[in-house]
């Protein structure tokens, strides 16, 4: 038998931040909770459009809604200087993106700042920017990109810093709740490990109009039955308030979105 060889390869930037990432999550006693949503509604009055948001707009705008009704879901377990729950007036949303950087895929964090107050056509503008425009020109992406630059001690220091430190210098670096998905490749997460206390994800749309929501929360922020409720309420809010809006879509005269500081995470 020939004796195997192999050889090592450097951590790429992108290969870095996940590590990072995960580095800050690890403890963090996560429980998984799954409903199956009925969407057929929004499915058919997708199909009426001949331009429409994609399903993530319409998922976070639902999501955001939900935790602005719902205090739970915009707090965060915080240990430093004692043990206590930090309250979030009101949402950052971290969105998980695929994208390619430096010729290898990467996965990117975009914050999208209260879009419980923003219109449809601008949560799916900020999402296709997250997609588009050069990493570098993006906020988060150029912190990321840039800190991944320096040795692994000052990273793990910095990161681990930005997220102990307080619950509102936790907010603005790693977000209030997060959404990540592989739903647009044909396939759902199963297992998610997250730095946040409430992050959801969605499988594929089936033709009868069911999509698989899982919520995974941090134990110690919330239960169980407040993360089921949450996703009910979640599921009522797309067929409800987010149907309303959509059939109006592309058509509204009002402004976009509330003036807020952070309402423009991309420029």
């Amino acid at each position: 038998m020939s004796k195997l060889t192999g050889r090592a390869i450097s951590m790429s930037l992108p290969r870095r931040w996940v590590a990072d990432l995960l580095s800050v999550s690890a403890g963090i006693p996560l429980i998984p909770t799954e409903r199956l949503w009925n969407v057929a509604p929004l499915m058919d009055a997708k199909r009426e459009l001949a331009s429409s948001p994609g399903w993530a707009a319409l998922i976070v705008k639902a999501f955001a809604l939900t935790a602005m009704r719902n205090p739970v879901l915009r707090r965060c377990y915080v240990r430093f200087p004692w043990a206590h729950l930090w309250q979030a007036d009101r949402s950052i949303v971290s969105v998980t993106v695929a994208r390619e950087y430096e010729g290898e895929p990467a996965v990117f964090f975009f914050h999208l700042h209260a879009p419980e107050l923003m219109r449809l056509e601008l949560v799916q503008a900020h999402l296709t920017d997250a997609k588009t425009l050069p990493a570098e020109s993006i906020r988060n992406y150029h912190r990321v990109i840039r800190l991944s630059r320096w040795p692994k001690p000052v990273r793990r220091f910095i990161w681990s810093y930005g997220y102990h430190r307080n619950g509102r210098t936790r907010a603005k670096n790693f977000g209030t709740i997060g959404l990540s998905t592989t739903a647009g490749a044909g396939s759902r997460l199963t297992h998610l490990i997250s730095p946040l206390a409430a992050t959801l994800s969605y499988g594929p749309i089936a033709e009868d109009g069911t999509m698989a929501a899982t919520l995974v929360f941090d134990h110690r922020v919330m239960d169980g039955v407040s993360a089921a409720e949450a996703l009910v309420e979640m599921e009522r809010t797309l067929n409800g308030e987010i149907l309303d809006e959509l059939t109006g879509y592309g058509r509204a005269t009002e402004p976009l979105s509330a003036t807020f500081p952070g309402a423009c995470p991309t420029r």
